[in-house]
């Protein structure tokens, strides 16, 4: 089975398992997201699971992925639904897609092809995978972290994700007007990276830099949850910013979360 296919596998297996905890108080108190209650997380993932079918079906066939409006629609029906309703059909929801992932052989992943967002994104169908894990797996931790404090985002996501996160800062950063760049080192995976930040954006790469304003240390894990504007001081632990010549704050500043 593709790597990325078994880790959505195993971080369903989860959200069903904290689905399994839930009644009607435990689906309406707020997720981690404090936009959304537990039910409407689950929603997001139920409808992100249909959306993402639909990608699958159409990189199998090589046609075009559904429209917005077709993609309206579906974000409708789910926010129509009540709490409890929402979090059992998104767990019917995400079966199917992880179902119909391990349905398909290595050969039909990878002859899979879809173009996404008016061409900025192509995919075979291991692709569709891993770009469904990322807001799988962290949504599942604004569950979690609402349930157990001491949740963290499972390490076989991170383990997947930590290299793929420079690619996809473009889409998570937002500039803060301020000028800065630190490096980044990790443990649990070790990696280097350059974080820096111009009024105009911000870049994450791999490796060094001669002349960062200092350094920050921390587990991949948390720098995961930093991109996606999900660290903070009550689930920072082996985060050490004492390296830096800028605050931790300045740093999240430029990672406002969705």
């Amino acid at each position: 089975m593709s790597v990325p296919v078994r880790a959505l596998r195993s971080s369903h297996e989860l959200l069903v398992s904290l689905a399994s905890t839930l009644d009607d108080a435990g689906a309406t108190r707020m997720s981690y997201c404090s936009d959304w209650t537990i039910a409407q997380v689950y929603s997001h993932l139920g409808s992100g699971a249909e959306i993402n079918l639909e990608w699958l079906k159409a990189a199998r066939e090589h046609t075009d992925p559904i429209g917005q409006d077709a993609m309206q629609a579906i974000w409708d029906q789910w926010d129509a639904r009540g709490p409890l309703e929402q979090v059992t059909e998104a767990v019917k929801a995400n079966a199917r897609l992880v179902e119909a992932f391990e349905a398909m052989s290595a050969e039909e992943l990878a002859a899979a092809h879809i173009t996404l967002f008016g061409g900025a994104i192509e995919l075979d169908g291991e692709g569709i995978a891993l770009f469904r894990l990322p807001e799988h797996a962290v949504h599942t931790w604004d569950v979690a972290v609402a349930l157990d404090p001491s949740a963290r985002v499972a390490q076989y996501a991170v383990d997947l994700l930590i290299d793929a996160l420079p690619g996809r800062i473009g889409w998570m950063a937002k500039p803060s007007g301020a000028r800065w760049s630190v490096r980044v080192e990790t443990t649990g995976p070790a990696r280097t990276f350059v974080l820096a930040a111009t009024p105009e954006a911000v870049s994450l790469e791999s490796g060094d830099s001669d002349q960062p304003d200092g350094v920050v240390r921390m587990p991949a894990e948390a720098l995961l949850r930093l991109t996606f504007g999900r660290l903070d001081d009550s689930n920072a632990e082996g985060v050490d910013p004492s390296g830096a010549k800028i605050a931790l704050a300045d740093v999240r500043a430029v990672f406002p979360g969705f």
